[in-house]
């Protein structure tokens, strides 16, 4: 779904969705969705739906008071980089690059950071699947120097 909504939003003005839009299969007939020609553009809630799936691929929760940026990116094979720029997490920045591999493991670099900010990777904090040798190590990874 994700892709879809990322590949939709490549055919409207700066990548804006509009409140609605009609999907159905793909072919060569239908290779892009339909438009309602009284939709409003932008709208907040198809706006932030970008943001929703980017939180999630990346695993990005940051928590401002005590300065930390929690990351578990998770690229799927279509999306194989993003860098987020000057991302702001309380007074601090960070731009940071993840990258998946040609095995489909993902991870990160940090290519610029101001202020006293801790980058960790850790499942979500909300994860049901992850267990304390996983948080520990990802944690103990993300303390050696390099990140």
């Amino acid at each position: 779904m994700s892709k879809a909504l990322f590949e939709a939003s490549a055919i409207f003005d700066y990548y804006r969705l509009p409140e609605v839009f009609s999907g159905h299969p793909r072919d060569d007939y239908y290779p892009f969705p339909a438009l309602y020609p009284k939709t409003n553009w932008p709208q907040a809630w198809s706006a932030s739906a970008m943001f929703s799936l980017l939180q999630a691929t990346l695993g990005i929760y940051p928590y401002a008071p005590l300065n930390v940026l929690i990351v578990d990116p998770h690229l799927p094979e279509w999306l194989p980089e993003i860098t987020l720029e000057d991302l702001r997490i309380g007074d601090s920045a960070v731009s940071i690059c993840f990258q998946r591999d040609k095995h489909g493991k993902s991870d990160y670099r940090i290519l610029d950071q101001r202020g006293p900010l801790h980058v960790l990777r850790q499942p979500s904090p909300w994860s049901l699947t992850a267990d304390f040798g996983e948080r520990l190590k990802d944690t103990l990874m993300s303390l050696t120097p390099g990140r």
